[in-house]
């Protein structure tokens, strides 16, 4: 696991990157105001983001060892089983817990909220909605 910062700002974590999964998060919105990507805010408007709160990325990776023991070989299967891959990734490979002081053992940690509600994503509806929007010559938006 590896850390990173701005100063004395949290910008976000790589976990595993070299393994066969990982994950990165990060903040969009110091990385935006460190490198001057001005253009990013306005595509996010609309999409429950408001000036002035944070923006947070999280990206799984998947090497295609681990793809393929899932069961997930080819591209149209991964699109296809989208919520279990990130279910896997959200819930048993990875978690983002509320430290507990008095007990030190991590595992039974409560998750935290915002885990919670990143791992509740239905990728599958998502990237549906918008594959059926393209084909309809409609512009995709998240939700």
């Amino acid at each position: 696991m590896n850390q990173y910062s701005v100063g004395s700002l949290l910008s976000g974590w790589s976990i595993g990157m070299g393994e066969d999964i990982g994950d990165r998060l990060s903040d969009k919105t110091l990385e935006i105001d460190t490198s001057k990507k001005d253009y990013l805010p306005p595509l996010w408007g609309g999409r429950r983001w408001q000036k002035g709160e944070r923006a947070w990325r999280i990206e799984v990776r998947y090497r295609r060892e681990v793809l393929e023991q899932k069961g997930v070989p080819k591209l149209y299967a991964v699109l296809s089983h989208l919520n279990g891959l990130w279910s896997y990734a959200t819930a048993e490979w990875l978690k983002l817990t509320t430290p507990n002081p008095e007990d030190q053992t991590r595992s039974p940690w409560a998750i935290h909220p915002l885990w919670i509600a990143l791992g509740s994503i239905d990728w599958e509806t998502l990237c549906h909605d918008a594959r059926r929007r393209a084909r309809l010559g409609q512009p995709a938006q998240s939700r």
